[in-house]
Order: C-alpha cells, then structure tokens, then sequence
C-alpha cells in the first residue's frame, strides 16, 4: 500500500490560518486607531494650552510694565476688557471667540489662533493696583467629535511693579 502524501494545506487549515491572520489583523488595527485618536487628543490639548499661556502671559507682563489701570476701574470691580496706562494705552478684550490685544492707536491683533475658541474673559481689580484674570479657551471642534474636545480655564493675577 502506498501512502500519499499532500504537498498542500487543507481547507481545515486553511480556515483557521485565514482566522488566526483576521483576529491579529483586527487586534493590530485597534491598536492603530486608539494610538491616532491619542495623539489627535494630545494636540488639540497642546493648542489649547499653547494659546491660553500665551495670552495669559502677554497680559500678565502688560500689567507688570503698565503704569496705571483705567478699566476695571475700582477695587473689587469685574469688567470683560482690561484697559491700562502704559507708555502706549493698552486694551485686551474677548473679540468673536478671540482674545485680542489693542496698542496705542494701532488696530486690535488676536493673540489666540482660530482653532481655538476663547469663551471667557473676566478682569477684577482686586487693590487698585492687582487685576485677577480668568480665562477659558475651548479647542474648536464643529464636528462634535469626542478626540478633539479640549478646554482649559486659567486664573492668574498680576500687580504693577511701581
């Protein structure tokens, strides 16, 4: 009796070979996926925190430098804009979403990039010379998608150097 033997696979074999590749093939596309939703999460993160420091700095050091406070203008007063005496008036104020800067008679710049949205800004004249700060910056997402939310509220205060 000779005894044959096959050179290929059977289709047992097959079917779980095409199996075993079909479960590593889902198993490594979830990885992939969960690792682009990760870093899609992390860089509207990053944005939103680069533009609320920035403009959080740029009117901290405004006060800093800044010989006087016009608007709030008494103590314990809140106002949505902040008007100061610099060598050069100097006003921040929430503009269509945008924290904006206005220098002497120059036209209003924004310090906050249009992929944010900046939706609050609030100034307190603590003691005649320290002003309170609040901001909330939100990551523009109009799709609603859940790896681009992103918000962040900073409070800060700062006091003239005088």
């Amino acid at each position: 009796m000779k005894k044959h033997l096959s050179k290929g696979f059977t289709l047992i074999e097959l079917l779980i070979y095409a199996g075993v590749v079909a479960v590593l093939i889902a198993t490594f596309s979830l990885f992939i996926w969960q690792a682009v939703e990760s870093g899609i999460k992390a860089d509207a993160l990053r944005e939103t925190e680069q533009n609320a420091t920035l403009a959080m700095d740029k009117i901290t050091t405004a006060i800093k430098t800044a010989s006087g406070i016009t608007t709030p203008g008494s103590s314990g007063e809140q106002s949505d804009y902040l008007a100061i005496a610099a060598p050069n008036p100097v006003e921040f104020r929430l503009t269509n979403g945008q924290i904006t800067i206005e220098e002497g008679s120059a036209a209003a710049v924004a310090l906050t990039s249009s992929l944010v949205q900046a939706v609050q800004l609030r100034f307190t004249n603590i003691n005649n010379s320290s002003i309170k700060i609040e901001m909330t910056i939100n990551y523009n997402n109009p799709s609603g998608r859940p790896e681009y939310d992103a918000s962040l509220k900073l409070e800060s205060s700062a006091s003239l150097r005088r």
